[in-house]
Formats: structure tokens, sequence, C-alpha cells
């Protein structure tokens, strides 16, 4: 199919698995290039399918595909913020494949997501990028996101 066809971006479902694995198989491949080796370590189509569906799914998601190729996937959280007392979403993943990169794939999951959160009454999308990630961090800050140096991501391992 020729790349200038244009492209859809729709929920996830189950049957995304395996493609959305390569995908995640590929953005495992691009981060820890970027030496972040705890990228993606536990994640792939198994647990896709285990904890993105049924009756209390940890995550949704929004596939971007032009016919039955898939260019990107982004999987994200509703949250909430008592410091804004709105709900709010949490970006788990973006990632479009190399070769889609810089033809608005990445923007258009961003823009849908926008949509998702400010129709839920939400006031903001958060994320975590990995600090070597300098394109990402470049589109993020095209886009119009901002980083906040003053916040840190503390984590407790169980």
């Amino acid at each position: 199919m020729n790349t200038s066809d244009p492209f859809t971006i729709r929920p996830a479902t189950i049957d995304d698995a395996d493609a959305v694995g390569s995908l995640i198989d590929e953005f495992r491949s691009y981060l820890r290039a970027l030496r972040d080796l705890n990228a993606c370590t536990n994640f792939g189509s198994d647990q896709y399918r285990r904890d993105g569906f049924g009756t209390n799914p940890a995550f949704q998601g929004l596939i971007a595909h032009r016919g039955d190729e898939i260019l990107g996937y982004a999987l994200y959280a509703r949250d909430y913020s008592t410091d804004t007392g709105s709900p709010n979403l949490y970006l788990h993943d973006l990632f479009v494949r190399a070769s889609y990169r810089g033809q608005g794939v990445g923007e258009a999951l961003m823009k849908r997501l926008v949509e998702i959160c400010k129709a839920a009454g939400g006031t903001a999308i958060n994320w975590h990028v990995w600090h070597k990630n300098e394109s990402g961090i470049r589109f993020y800050e095209r886009i119009g996101a901002r980083s906040y140096e003053t916040i840190r991501l503390m984590r407790l391992e169980i």
C-alpha cells in the first residue's frame, strides 16, 4: 500500500495482540539502543491480552493503521489528579514504527488521546520519557508538552 494513503486511528482490540507484541519488541529494541535496560522487560502480546481486556482492564489502547498494517500504538490508563481535582490519562506507551515517523502518526495518536481525556473531563495527560530519548522528547515538546524537572519518579518495587 502507498505510504501516502491515509491512516486511521481506532481503539485497540484483543485481536491486535500479536501485532502490538511485535511493535513492543521494536519499541524495546529502540529503547535498549538508548541504554534503557528496563524497557518493556515483562510486557508483550501475552500480557497485552491478559491485562488489557476483560472486566477490569489495566489499560486501553489506540492503533494507528493503514489497511491491515499497524503503524503505531498508544497504551493508556485513566488516572486522577488530586492537584487539579480532575480525571486525567496516563500514557504508558506511544510507539510509531521508524518508517512511519514524521508522517503525523504520533501526533494523530496524541490528538485522539487529548479527545478521550477531554471527553472524560480530564485536564492533562501524563507520562514518562527516557531521558536519552531525545527524538521522543523533541516530538513531545513540539506538540506542546513540557517537562517538570521538579517532580521525580518514585518507585517501590514489590
